[in-house]
């Protein structure tokens, strides 16, 4: 009985591990956000609100695939303390603000919770570019921590990484800019920057960023980021 129950206790953390690993959850969750502006939009053939919020009424076609979206990233964050491995992996505690804003923004519509909608709708948008600006940043300007119980990935792939993640933040910067002189709508930002969202997750599930491996070259910054946790101590 007790051999079966380590067995047993063996298969459920290394399910754990590669659900973390490689952010299955918040890859899934992040694609189903991407895909949900073209659900609400096809509610009503070639009309377009001017956004994607304004699709609130449709009904489950809006806040059942949200909704869905919002409990996988927040699973993800939570899931990610979990692992065995997660100071290898990274304790991705941006995926639980980033869930809840996605749920505050689906559950707090735009006509009738303005503020409470905009604000989860803000969070949301500025720390997903927050998040990929860091990672741009720390993999092209940070240096790998010495520490012998945590090997070293490869510091080219992990430039690499960086840098596809600047190309991601630059089309989201795109977007907005073209949004901001009116060449695009709202609609379309907000459609942009969620399948960036979900290129952004899925390219990280497939090589994530090894976060815990690197800290900043100023000391400061490495001393505030640590008070916070967001750097290993």
């Amino acid at each position: 009985m007790s051999h079966e129950l380590t067995h047993e206790t063996a298969t459920s953390r290394r399910a754990l591990d590669f659900l973390v690993a490689f952010k299955v959850f918040a890859s899934l969750g992040a694609m189903t956000a991407a895909i949900t502006p073209a659900m609400v939009a096809s509610e009503e053939g070639s009309t377009l609100r001017g956004s994607i919020s304004a699709y609130w009424d449709v009904g489950i076609s809006f806040w059942g695939p949200f909704g869905l979206a919002a409990l996988l990233l927040f699973a993800d964050g939570v899931i990610s303390y979990l692992s065995p491995n997660r100071h290898r992996f990274g304790r991705r505690w941006y995926n639980i603000p980033l869930g809840v804003a996605l749920a505050g923004l689906t559950t707090f519509n735009l006509d009738e919770s303005k503020t409470l909608h905009y604000t989860f709708a803000f969070v949301f948008f500025i720390l997903f570019f927050v998040l990929m600006a860091y990672t741009s940043a720390i993999g092209l300007v940070g240096r790998q921590i010495s520490d012998d119980d945590h090997p070293h990935s490869d510091r080219g792939d992990d430039v690499r990484n960086s840098l596809v993640t600047l190309a991601f933040f630059g089309l989201g910067v795109l977007a907005l800019g073209l949004h901001l002189i009116d060449v695009i709508s709202f609609f379309f930002f907000e459609l942009h920057a969620l399948v960036v969202f979900a290129l952004y997750h899925v390219v990280q599930s497939i090589n994530p960023f090894p976060y815990p491996e690197y800290e900043f070259r100023n000391a400061t910054v490495n001393r505030i980021l640590r008070s916070v946790g967001i750097i290993r101590r």
